[in-house]
């Protein structure tokens, strides 16, 4: 009876741990990995775990928390005192994650909701690398001797779902000229945004199919048209 009042207050009460199979993603790819629930003391109620995808950009040297997504992966169930559960679970990593660079962490956070118990919860930080259609536009951008020194947010362009963009900045390596790139994934199509600072043309945007962004004459094609709209 004590033991079951003291889980109740959240001391001596269930742990949880969450596995990934691997730390390192690409956009797009799926996530797998295992919950593990072990009893306190006493038996105790569980009403539900829930499992939410978490970035913290830096801004400014300040962090805050944004939901990219979330999850409910159980129901009510009761877990008895040192009793082991392992709950596997699956989900896809949204096209749109940030890159873990430039200042950005992307974790999961996991939570037992326990009634009027102190809810215990684990981080699992995430390596997200770039899409492998990103991937392709910044390789091929080498071929005009622009190279990525930096991925950051830009504070001045909204996301669908953010109150800011990620951006890939890349410069040449001939005349110190800097481009940055924003990129949004629609099924197939890759939407691509170059903007230069302190140029009369302020942007260009257009869309890449797959057909172009998996045949690199194609693309390197594309990417020249672009380009001369800041040289006219």
């Amino acid at each position: 009876m004590i033991g079951r009042m003291l889980a109740s207050l959240g001391i001596g009460s269930a742990k949880v741990d969450t596995r990934l199979e691997r730390s390192t993603y690409r956009q797009g790819d799926w996530v797998k990995g295992e919950i593990y629930v072990e009893g306190g003391k006493a038996s105790q109620k569980i009403d539900s775990i829930y499992l939410y995808l978490i970035l913290q950009p830096l801004f400014d040297d300040q962090q805050e928390e944004h939901i990219l997504d979330e999850f409910l992966l159980t129901e009510s169930f009761t877990v008895a005192a040192k009793e082991q559960k392992s709950i596997p679970f699956e989900f896809q990593l949204p096209v749109d994650t940030p890159v873990t660079s430039g200042g950005a962490s992307v974790y999961l956070k996991t939570g037992l909701d326990v009634k009027r118990a102190i809810d215990p919860d684990d981080h699992d930080g995430i390596d997200v690398q770039m899409h492998p259609f990103v991937e392709k536009v910044i390789n091929q951008m080498k071929q005009f001797q622009f190279h990525l020194v930096d991925v950051y947010f830009d504070q001045e362009a909204y996301h669908d779902t953010l109150p800011f963009a990620q951006r890939f900045r890349l410069q040449s390596s001939d005349r110190g000229e800097q481009l940055a790139f924003g990129f949004q994934l629609q099924g197939n199509e890759l939407h691509v945004i170059i903007s230069k600072p302190n140029s009369h043309v302020n942007f260009a945007k257009f869309t890449l199919t797959a057909e172009e962004y998996n045949q690199p004459e194609m693309l390197t094609k594309r990417l020249h048209e672009q380009l001369n709209h800041f040289h006219k």
